[in-house]
């Protein structure tokens, strides 16, 4: 299966999908660090904050998207970012 991250090569990208969600912008991009497999303290180095504060983004996160675990994020964040290409997409390999 071939991913497509198209979407997420610039920040217009990311500012679609916040306002998609009803997400910040700081929210989206802890959301894809996490879709990524990125760990909380490994999240907070890459944006130059505290692990508490990604712990409140990620607290933020459950609440508006109504889930209950990491794995319901990122299957909502996949769902609604189109990152996975469609079934009957022509770019299969």
């Amino acid at each position: 299966m071939r991913l497509s991250y198209e979407r997420f090569a610039d920040p217009a990208g990311w500012r679609e999908l916040a306002q998609d969600l009803g997400l910040t912008l700081r929210e989206v991009q802890v959301a894809l660090l996490l879709l990524k497999g990125l760990s909380l303290g490994e999240i907070g180095k890459a944006l130059g904050i505290s692990k508490g504060t990604v712990q409140t983004y990620n607290q933020r996160l459950h609440h508006r998207l109504r889930v209950r675990n990491r794995g319901e994020l990122i299957s909502t964040i996949v769902l609604a970012s189109g990152i996975l290409l469609p079934a009957n997409s022509k770019e299969y390999p």
